[in-house]
């Protein structure tokens, strides 16, 4: 072999080494390359590794874009949490509400129940004495018609006895009396 071919192969050899370990490199860029992508080397490789079909300003966009949305909501988690706490907070106090509103109603239910029940017994008490008064009413009537009766019958007793007394047998006994 000659010093020429030599050289020839330590060239080529030379030339197509990086060739090649730019294409390894090539892909396994492409396959790391969402994760590397908004990073500083990503950006320095994408115009020669990136995706032909994203624009360099687009991709920034892109990372601009999700850094925000992160950075938003790392900031904004603690307010998110706040919320949270404050809903559950106005959850319990809530329930705890409608307890309340539940068992004051059993209250006036069971108050209205009793209300209506000694509104029944004060009915019926007044029924009865309303009875006892028309019973009471019915006895004193008749007492009175019997007292009327026994009166009137005292009196026709006393008028039967002066009207004897004053006519033809009370002036025959007075007549036999007075001899």
């Amino acid at each position: 072999m000659s010093t020429q071919t030599i050289a020839g192969i330590i060239c080529l050899s030379a030339i197509t080494a990086p060739v090649y370990k730019v294409i390894c490199l090539n892909q396994k860029i492409k396959k790391c390359w969402p994760s590397i992508k908004c990073t500083p080397l990503g950006t320095l490789l994408y115009p020669i590794f990136g995706p032909s079909s994203v624009s360099v300003t687009e991709n920034a966009e892109t990372c601009l874009s999700s850094q925000f949305s992160s950075m938003f909501n790392s900031s904004i988690s603690s307010t998110n949490n706040n919320v949270s706490l404050l809903t559950d907070i106005t959850s319990s106090i809530t329930d705890d509400v409608n307890s309340i509103r539940t068992k004051i109603q059993a209250m006036e239910q069971s108050a209205f129940d009793d209300l209506t029940s000694i509104a029944s017994m004060i009915f019926d008490a007044y029924g009865r004495i309303a009875q006892l008064l028309v019973v009471v009413y019915g006895i004193v009537s008749r007492v009175a018609i019997v007292f009327k009766d026994l009166l009137n019958l005292i009196l026709l007793a006393y008028y039967s006895l002066g009207s004897t007394w004053n006519g033809p047998i009370g002036g025959t006994a007075r007549y036999f009396g007075s001899l």
